[in-house]
């Protein structure tokens, strides 16, 4: 027997069909309908819905990276034979890819502003990705370093504000502002402090879940998320 779905609930399932597809464009029409549901429901994003938006941009803007990172390799190539030719046409769709990401950008924008937000993970997460949407934009030089600081200066000092620092969010707040201080501020002590914080902070928690024999909260992604900030610490010199 089939089980009923509301419709939110339909537009969830699509925008996961299409993810394992790897239809980004598609998914991202399912979360724009998800995101007019739960306008109309005065709701917040759920916990699924907020991952399935993140994955969605991070697929999105990752390709056009990998897109970017190709032509300019290959204008590097073109510039040192002298081919005039092939370096216009680089420099051409370099700019039609500036412009799509901005574009893609601008519509996550909107996306934040519809935002409904009844508590503080739900101001967390806007936070976050409000940083986030910052930090791609200086990738193509419309933001500067210092726009982007400060923006992740408010996610992170949400995030310490926030009851459990063990946290898959929080934790990824404190390594997307570690790795934004370290690459592009070079500000590589205060990267690794405020990492081995959040290290320190998680490792006390789960001491205080060993006490009450419940690990369960420790999801996957945090534990991944930790993993990766202690790379970054042994890496950063």
């Amino acid at each position: 027997m089939s089980t009923l779905m509301s419709e939110r609930q339909k537009q969830i399932y699509r925008a996961q069909v299409y993810e394992w597809g790897g239809m980004y464009d598609k998914m991202m029409e399912a979360i724009q309908s998800i995101i007019t549901i739960a306008e109309f429901e005065k709701s917040e994003l759920e916990e699924v819905e907020r991952q399935l938006l993140s994955s969605c941009i991070k697929h999105k803007v990752n390709s056009t990276r990998n897109s970017f990172r190709k032509i300019i390799e290959e204008k590097l190539i073109q510039s040192k034979a002298k081919n005039e030719m092939q370096i216009s046409c680089c420099d051409d769709y370099i700019k039609i890819l500036k412009k799509r990401l901005q574009t893609f950008l601008n519509s996550i924008d909107t996306i934040i502003d519809r935002f409904i937000i009844n508590s503080d993970r739900g101001e967390l997460y806007k936070a976050k990705l409000i940083a986030d949407n910052a930090r791609y934009r200086l990738e193509i030089d419309i933001k500067t370093c210092e726009d982007v600081k400060k923006l992740y200066e408010d996610a992170y000092k949400l995030s310490q504000d926030f009851s459990d620092p063990s946290d898959a969010l929080v934790l990824s707040v404190v390594l997307n502002f570690a790795v934004f201080l370290a690459e592009r501020c070079n500000d590589i002590a205060r990267a690794k402090n405020i990492a081995k914080l959040a290290c320190k902070n998680f490792d006390e928690t789960i001491k205080k879940f060993d006490k009450l024999g419940d690990k369960s909260k420790i999801s996957e992604a945090t534990l991944k998320t930790l993993e990766t900030l202690k790379e970054h610490i042994n890496t950063w010199i």
